[in-house]
């Protein structure tokens, strides 16, 4: 904008402590990450723009308050459904928007953080920052087809010396590379590779912004990862874009 525009709330987005929102391109569904200690992972059905719609939060039907935090099996799917938060932007006093979706059986994820949408797989790819049973972290992969989609843990790191404490995430044709801290703190312009299997690759760096080939994504504006994604990786890992 060439000047100051009035900032408007998107009260139907939902009330809750708000990290990163990535749009569904065919259906325009908007799915959101919550960073909190038991965090929901929520989407927006908009039925008249971003002023109204349907906020749900992610179930697992199978296991009702599936608590995704610790003990999980990389590369299993689940099978998802949603249940509807009925009031988003509660007042003080009413139940949380997570509150509302736990009441209901949502599931339980730990800080959730960055989301990238890839349009290979058609799938959201998002980062538990600290999720995993070495609490170092977590990359989940959630596809809307078939019926109301699946859910699975691409990636969870063994240790910090792996990956630790991913935040934003991003793809390439050959690696999927996150942003990550280090014990001590934020490395700048770290970045790793990794794949479903559970390895993790250093990134090389480079001074230039890298672009997948063809398609003009960024991968990580200071950051390439060194190792590509054989196709042998995993069966759960259906590519990057």
């Amino acid at each position: 904008a060439a000047s100051a525009v009035p900032a408007t709330p998107l009260r139907a987005l939902g009330r809750f402590v708000h990290e990163a929102v990535v749009v569904a391109p065919q259906t325009g569904i908007l799915y959101e990450t919550e960073d909190a200690e038991a965090a929901g992972f929520f989407r927006f059905v908009p039925e008249s723009g971003l002023a109204a719609g349907r906020l749900q939060m992610l179930t697992l039907p199978e296991r009702r308050n599936a608590d995704t935090r610790r003990r999980q099996t990389v590369g299993q799917e689940l099978k998802v459904d949603w249940v509807e938060v009925d009031e988003p932007d509660p007042d003080e006093g009413q139940p949380s928007c997570h509150r509302q979706g736990f009441q209901k059986g949502a599931a339980v994820f730990r800080r959730l953080e960055g989301a990238w949408w890839s349009p290979i797989d058609r799938a959201v790819y998002f980062t538990a920052t600290d999720g995993g049973d070495a609490r170092a972290g977590q990359v989940w992969a959630y596809r809307p087809a078939p019926a109301e989609g699946t859910l699975t843990l691409v990636y969870e790191s063994p240790s910090s010396s792996a990956l630790f404490k991913p935040d934003n995430v991003t793809g390439s044709p050959t690696a999927a590379c996150s942003s990550a801290k280090t014990p001590t703190g934020l490395a700048p312009a770290a970045c790793r590779a990794y794949s479903a299997t559970g390895r993790s690759t250093p990134s090389r760096r480079t001074s230039e912004p890298v672009q997948s080939p063809g398609r003009g994504h960024a991968t990580s504006s200071r950051a390439r990862a060194s190792a590509p994604m054989g196709a042998g990786s995993s069966s759960t890992f259906r590519g990057w874009a």
